[in-house]
């Protein structure tokens, strides 16, 4: 697994790092950053899909494609109004397209429900059937529109939880105005780093060291050894940040505020890591998905990104503007 996780690391993380620094490039747009969070934050709601069929929900199919597009598309509108025409008017034609496929297949979700549960009810008072029928054909709990709704608005939420929190990530580029592109990622590209390198550190040391389990009953393969290396790794990069003179000139970071984001950084990853980790239990789910080979789903490899980039970003705009 640890190949696996190895080879999908040298694959992704140079094509990652790469839209970022190409993001930074004014004729761009920030358009690079806005199709990463785009496409994990739709793979993620679709996982999200999947999870809950196996708990009984039934969302149509690509129903988290659609909203998972939703939450970066419209935070990137709203925030950067002022930029070119022909991209905002393009990105409100893809926002509207998306509302108006997700309204008809609710819809149609409403429609075919309805019509299962009459027919279902048809067939039950049927005179000549046998018993076992009857029973089979009975409508499913909390069908028809309301089973519709309920559905719809689990998967919404789930979908604004991953899009809503990664979409940090598009805001990250634009803290520190002093520097000049195409570096103006830099923050998105330490906390990528940061997550990652804890992540590994994390798997790295629990699988070598064991030791007693962190949560056992939430997530079984996680000790408390891999996940103090996990917060470690997570300081030593920002502590390396920081000697570097990466956060010179707006934020006032020395090596000991460093160390403190570190912790908060690493701590809020594991919080995010666990967050999964329990909607995985809830599901009866290995894995969100299978995606990424030694990973599984893109949720397994982002979990800890949805927590730790906005609490990242909340930390540097404080330096940048002290209260």
């Amino acid at each position: 697994m640890f190949r696996q996780r190895a080879l999908s690391a040298a694959i992704a993380l140079p094509i990652l790092y790469g839209l970022i620094f190409l993001d930074g490039f004014p004729w761009t747009y920030e358009l690079p950053l806005l199709l990463v969070v785009v496409v994990v934050s739709m793979c993620g709601a679709e996982e999200l899909r999947h999870m809950l069929r196996g708990r009984g929900f039934s969302p149509p199919k690509d129903m988290g494609l659609m909203m998972g597009a939703l939450p970066p598309l419209f935070l990137y509108f709203y925030h950067y109004q002022q930029y070119n025409n022909v991209v905002l008017l393009g990105l409100s034609l893809a926002i509207t397209v998306d509302v108006l496929v997700l309204a008809l297949a609710l819809i149609g979700d409403i429609s075919r429900r309805v019509s299962g549960r009459q027919k279902a009810s048809s067939e039950t008072h049927a005179p000549d059937e046998p018993r076992q029928r009857k029973e089979a054909a009975e409508p499913p709990p909390h069908g028809g529109t309301v089973g519709a709704l309920r559905d719809f608005v689990i998967l919404a939420a789930g979908a604004l939880y991953v899009g809503g929190l990664l979409s940090s990530l598009l805001f990250l580029r634009r803290v520190d105005e002093a520097i000049a592109a195409p570096w103006t990622g830099w923050p998105v590209a330490l906390i990528v780093a940061a997550v990652w390198i804890a992540d590994t550190a994390a798997f790295a040391a629990g699988k070598l060291l064991d030791g007693p389990k962190l949560l056992p009953r939430l997530s079984p393969g996680k000790t408390i050894v891999g996940t103090v290396a996990g917060i470690c790794a997570a300081v030593i990069v920002f502590v390396v940040a920081a000697a570097s003179g990466l956060f010179a000139g707006p934020f006032d970071i020395g090596l000991a505020r460093a160390a403190a984001i570190g912790v908060a950084v690493g701590v809020a990853g594991l919080g995010g890591d666990l967050a999964e980790s329990a909607v995985k239990r809830w599901a009866g789910v290995k894995d969100s998905g299978s995606l990424i080979p030694g990973h599984g789903g893109v949720l397994d490899r982002f979990d800890s990104l949805l927590w730790a980039a906005p609490v990242w970003f909340g930390l540097l705009t404080a330096a940048r503007h002290p209260f």
